[in-house]
């Protein structure tokens, strides 16, 4: 009988969480322009940190990271390596990135001073409302600004795409 109530109880709780998440990504998400399929042909991306873990990757594995897209994160393009391994991805949601002028700085900077290839860089829908950002990357023509829904949401499995690397789903882009 206890194991009635606590799927009922379960039941209960996913209907609630599937609720207000669904609230939270009408609220909180915007469209978005996903990027061209032909952006890459390649079937394999390999996320690269920018820790010591980097330069063992690079000297013991570089092989590995050919053919492959590269996703950098975060303050990599600060790496000494960045320039070396070249990704054609990069993903920056810190909400400090966007309202931390020394974090922008850097960051942006950075990124347009480096990167001289095609790199498509992924930011949240939040970031459209901050100019300090723009400013530093409007002369690179070869950094393309995608942007994206991080609204987490959770409730029912069969809701939501999961996202294995935190545990946590989240909602498709309207």
């Amino acid at each position: 009988m206890n194991s009635f109530w606590d799927k009922l109880q379960g039941f209960a709780n996913d209907c609630v969480q599937s609720s207000l998440s669904i609230v939270k990504v009408v609220l909180f998400s915007r469209p978005v322009k996903i990027p061209s399929p032909d952006l890459s042909q390649n079937m394999e991306v390999v996320i690269l940190g920018n820790g010591p873990s980097l330069l063992n990757t690079i000297n013991q594995n570089g092989d590995f990271l050919v053919g492959k897209d590269l996703l950098a994160v975060n303050f990599a393009v600060t790496s000494d390596y960045y320039e070396q391994i070249c990704p054609n991805i990069y993903v920056a949601v810190d909400p400090a990135f966007f309202t931390n002028e020394e974090y922008c700085q850097r960051l942006f900077s950075t990124l347009a001073c480096k990167t001289n290839w095609p790199l498509l860089l992924f930011l949240p829908v939040k970031a459209r409302k901050y100019v300090n950002w723009k400013t530093h990357l409007e002369l690179n023509k070869n950094i393309h600004v995608f942007f994206v829904n991080i609204t987490p949401v959770v409730g029912f499995p069969f809701f939501f795409i999961p996202d294995i690397s935190i545990g946590t789903r989240y909602a498709p882009s309207p």
